[in-house]
């Protein structure tokens, strides 16, 4: 027998930050699992239970715990019926999703733009397919409370969801089932880039009048700009002491100095946080479309020793805020 393939996803308008590279943001996500049907009447039913969270700081469970509930909580769909065949593509109306147990309903949504086209459900492509987002945070699920703060921060209501349909028998305008899986994916994040001068890095390291971060926390920092150093194209070598002289260092230099110096400052803003690899930019000396695109092209040459004047600049507008799309 064969099997088909049916995909739902979406793309985000919203920036949606994922992966670690860089110091990417984390977004808390639901894994979900189990069996679907679909007919006429009815339209697509789930019987599907969450099996795992991931967290926004990396971590994940797929049991309850102290701080989460979700785990084994039921994923229904309900009112997503199959209303015509349109070029091969299958519509369905609107409904509601929701994530519920015995205690009560985690979340439910509007599930909105509803497609089946070929071998990809797509929602339309253009817009966040769960829309007025209910979530119940007095039930114990960390998951549902990250959701909740970041949704409120991004002063939204709409997430992204995936699954993806294994239809074993019938077809989408008339009978079938299927198993199914699926990713609530995470809430909108608002990241403001806020990177700094290689001023303001000198400031911190000489702990000139009243710095902002402590030696400790400066030297923290630098580990870590390191340890991303290292990773890359490896300029400085682990040196420390060297890395810190060219955040410090005043007077005539020669191209790779002043190049070594500007990159040393965008390390220390992604090791602080004021940069991430998803950070949007748009300068006509580089084809670079994000900071983290334009970070390792800049490590790789000064590397090689070569474009020193052009690798400087495009980190000094960086660490300026120039060129970055907000």
């Amino acid at each position: 027998m064969i099997k088909k393939l049916f995909t739902f996803f979406c793309l985000i308008s919203t920036l949606l930050f994922v992966g670690t590279a860089h110091g990417a943001i984390n977004k808390p996500t639901a894994i979900f699992t189990g069996v679907f049907t679909v007919n006429p009447t009815s339209g697509i039913q789930l019987n599907a239970r969450v099996n795992q969270v991931n967290y926004q700081d990396g971590t994940f469970t797929n049991v309850d715990t102290a701080q989460e509930t979700i785990i084994g909580a039921a994923v229904n769909l309900s009112n997503v019926v199959y209303t015509s065949t349109l070029g091969g593509d299958y519509y369905f109306t609107n409904g509601t999703l929701s994530m519920s147990d015995s205690t009560g309903t985690f979340l439910s949504a509007d599930l909105v733009h509803v497609i089946v086209s070929g071998n990809y459900i797509n929602f339309n492509f253009d817009t966040k397919n769960l829309q007025n987002t209910t979530l119940n945070t007095t039930l114990g699920s960390r998951f549902i409370n990250e959701i909740n703060a970041a949704l409120t921060s991004a002063g939204s209501k709409e997430l992204a969801i995936s699954f993806t349909l294994e239809l074993f028998t019938g077809s989408f305008d008339a009978e079938g089932f299927g198993n199914v899986q699926g990713l609530l994916d995470g809430a909108p994040i608002v990241f403001i880039s806020e990177p700094k001068t290689i001023g303001f890095w000198k400031h911190q390291v000489n702990q000139n009048g009243s710095a902002q971060l402590t030696p400790t926390e400066v030297n923290a920092l630098v580990t870590n700009a390191l340890a991303l150093d290292s990773s890359i194209c490896n300029v400085y070598g682990g040196d420390a002491t060297a890395f810190k002289n060219y955040l410090t260092e005043t007077g005539r230099k020669d191209a790779l100095g002043k190049a070594k110096q500007q990159l040393a400052a965008l390390l220390m803003n992604f090791a602080a946080g004021y940069l991430i690899d998803e950070v949007g930019i748009s300068l006509p000396i580089t084809q670079a479309t994000t900071v983290g695109a334009a970070l390792d092209q800049i490590e790789c040459d000064i590397k090689g020793s070569v474009n020193l004047d052009i690798s400087k600049s495009i980190a000094d507008m960086i660490n300026n805020g120039v060129g970055i799309i907000r």
